[in-house]
């Protein structure tokens, strides 16, 4: 496969001197690219819900959506800027995703950054509501925003 410079690394440099192993941990159970992606996404979530944490502890106002509709809003991006030029096991890598963020929440609980208890089926559902408000502003503004757009959505809702 052919791997963007930043995800060559096997077993050189510092990680191999200090015995870790950067293959154990990213090139596993033969999708790679479904690990990085489940894992990258998973520290996303929990980075949206860092900033979020240290908005309410500030006192701040903010029309960002939660941080669970921001990572899924990336993990659609990812999949549609990758989907074209990688081949990977979609079906796979939202398995691996499901178990990463279980994982992240529970980290998230334990530091007082997420409540679990709150993750009920009507939550679930307005989670849902808000990314297809997100999604919808997307597709309204795409075109206008696309000039600042870092990664292109072209042809996302065909």
């Amino acid at each position: 496969p052919s791997w963007p410079p930043c995800l060559k690394i096997r077993e050189e440099g510092v990680y191999g001197s200090r015995g870790y192993s950067v293959a154990a941990v990213f090139f596993r159970d033969g999708d790679t690219r479904a690990h990085i992606l489940s894992a990258s996404i998973a520290a996303l979530m929990a980075l949206f819900s860092y900033i979020r944490g240290t908005r309410y502890r500030l006192k701040l106002q903010s029309s960002h959506p939660h941080p669970m509709v921001r990572a899924f809003y990336v993990k659609d991006m990812l999949i549609t800027a990758i989907r074209d030029q990688w081949d990977f096991d979609l079906e796979t890598m939202l398995s691996l995703m499901d178990t990463r963020l279980d994982e992240m929440l529970d980290a998230l609980h334990a530091l007082g950054l997420s409540n679990n208890a709150a993750f009920t089926d009507a939550y679930i559902d307005e989670l849902n509501a808000e990314r297809d408000r997100v999604m919808a502003l997307r597709r309204t503004h795409r075109q206008a925003c696309a000039e600042w757009s870092w990664i292109s959505w072209t042809g996302a809702d065909e």
